[in-house]
Formats: structure tokens, sequence, C-alpha cells
């Protein structure tokens, strides 16, 4: 969403901005996207810090380039780091920070989670190709 937040900006927008506009796209992308029903994952501790680990790692290789720019770079990074955000703040306070605020936080920024019915829990493979379009769109049209 942060790249294509970019066509909606002047053509003389600062980097700084760029980014900006990139990481907002990014976490509201992923408020509207947690309104559809989903499946979550089912592993917990060490388990799910390695499947994270392991996607934030795949994805940072498959998303960005030495061929881009370092711009463009920092405009999806920002984009997915605005987009892993809602999610870091719930998982910090389950396994790190045992914070009331930081709790009410997670459960206000997930406010919308679930609430448009479509009938059906998107799976794990319709997630997965959802993000395979993405990583195709990011690769076949750099922003800068």
């Amino acid at each position: 969403m942060g790249i294509l937040a970019q066509s909606s900006l002047p053509s003389n927008s600062s980097s700084m901005e760029r980014v900006g506009v990139s990481f907002v796209a990014g976490f509201l992308s992923h408020i509207l996207l947690d309104a559809f029903p989903h499946q979550e994952y089912n592993l917990r501790d060490l388990k799910l810090g390695f499947v994270l680990f392991f996607e934030i790692a795949a994805m940072l290789v498959l998303l960005l380039s030495v061929k881009s720019s370092p711009l463009n770079n920092l405009i999806v990074f920002f984009g997915m780091l605005g987009g892993a955000i809602p999610d870091v703040i719930e998982l910090a306070h389950a396994y790190v920070f045992n914070w009331s605020w930081l709790e009410k936080l997670g459960s206000k920024i997930h406010f919308y989670h679930g609430a448009i019915p479509v009938g059906f829990e998107v799976n794990f493979y319709l997630q997965f190709l959802l993000a395979l379009g993405a990583v195709v769109f990011v690769r076949s049209r750099p922003v800068l």
C-alpha cells in the first residue's frame, strides 16, 4: 500500500513525506485487512518467533533490492513496518511487556478485527496468494 500511496503525492514531495505516507498506508492497510475474518497463527512462544523471523527475512529479501534506489527501499521498508506495527504491539504485550496500556493500545488498533463478514474465514492459502501478489506488484514497479 505504501507504493500505491506514492501516486497520490505531488511530484515535489520530500523523501520524508514519501516514507511517512508509506508507513501510514501500511498501518491503515493492516487495519483494513484485519477487518476481514482471517486465520490467525496457532503457534506460540519460540515457534511463533521462528516463523515470524523467517517471514520477515523472506519479505525483506523479496522486496528490497540493490537495483532500487535507497529511497525506494525505504518506502517499501517503512510500508512493511507500518503494516507490522499493530501486531508488534500485541506481541510485545503478550511476550515482553505486560503493561496494561500496551494491551489497551493493541485492542484500540485492532478495533475493526473481523468486523466485515464475508461468509467465510480467509485461510492461509488466500493470505499467501495476496502476499505473493504484493511481492510481484512491488518488484514490477519501482516507485522512483
